[in-house]
């Protein structure tokens, strides 16, 4: 059920308010482009009047209402990654963009058809293969509270040619670029007393399952004093053939027809597991 229209936002949307919400005004307008296309009740609660989403298997075109200024706000995501976004004031400039993106539009056609969206600089990596080397960047340039784990990973190519991502401050490793990432890799955790855990699944060469319960599967571990150790830990038990990372997400690791290197890495990038001199 789709609560009623927020009356605190009725004199600046009075065009929704008269259609009972924004999914019955978006359709309206899609309806009116002579498109198919269906918009969805949000699954947030708290959205529900006043967000709307368009979906297919694998895009999304959200859109929401700003409160306290006329704007309809659009992110445009692709397998869970938001590739663009845009603000304007009139739902009827939402439809093109919308109808475009839901057809299959690259990035470059999308802006094209809205001058009000902008691609993200992730959309932009995801779009152009250079996924995996974006994201690695970002974390060296974030404040993660290790960054000589980070560096010192980032110096071996077998895990550089992988995708990058921390739990509860583990640096874990995925085989896939979206969300869900793969766990069945080894992963570092900093010990609060200084050096490093690292865990692995016991039967490491097994990768036939894509998602494990860190709580259910065997697993082992090894204390490391120094970051070189660690590293060279996660490479000893780095499954064969584990990378480059795929474009897709977990599940997509699951399918017959799944293809590992599809993400681009830089070509002085060997993922070979042979460890590289690691500085302290």
């Amino acid at each position: 059920m789709i609560s009623a229209f927020p009356e605190e936002m009725a004199a600046l949307y009075p065009d929704i308010k008269r259609a009972g919400n924004l999914r019955e005004a978006m359709q309206c307008a899609l309806n009116d482009s002579g498109t198919d296309l269906v918009a969805a009740v949000h699954p947030a609660p708290e959205w529900r009047s006043t967000a709307t989403v368009v979906e297919s298997a694998t895009r999304t075109s959200d859109t929401h209402l700003a409160r306290r200024q006329r704007l309809f706000n659009i992110e445009f995501s692709e397998r869970g990654v938001c590739m663009a976004s845009g603000s304007t004031t009139e739902l009827a400039t939402c439809v093109g963009p919308v109808v475009a993106w839901q057809a299959g539009a690259d990035l470059e056609q999308l802006c094209a058809a809205a001058p009000f969206i902008r691609p993200t600089a992730l959309g932009l990596a995801f779009e152009q293969g250079t996924a995996v080397e974006f994201i690695w960047n970002q974390f060296l340039e974030s404040e993660y509270h290790d960054p000589a784990l980070l560096e010192a990973a980032y110096a071996q190519p077998a895990l550089r040619a992988l995708r990058p991502y921390t739990s509860m401050n583990a640096l874990h490793f995925s085989r896939s670029t979206r969300f869900p990432f793969t766990t069945d890799l080894p992963f570092v955790i900093p010990r609060d007393e200084g050096g490093y855990r690292v865990v692995w699944q016991i039967e490491s060469s097994s990768m036939d399952s894509w998602w494990l319960d860190l709580q259910r599967v065997d697993r082992d571990f090894v204390n490391a004093e120094t970051v070189a150790d660690a590293i060279a830990v996660v490479l000893e038990h780095l499954p064969d053939g584990c990378g480059p990372a795929i474009d897709g997400t977990a599940r997509d690791l699951d399918k017959p027809n799944a293809i590992s290197g599809e993400t681009h890495v830089p070509a002085d990038h060997d993922v070979s597991k042979q460890a590289e001199p690691v500085r302290e």
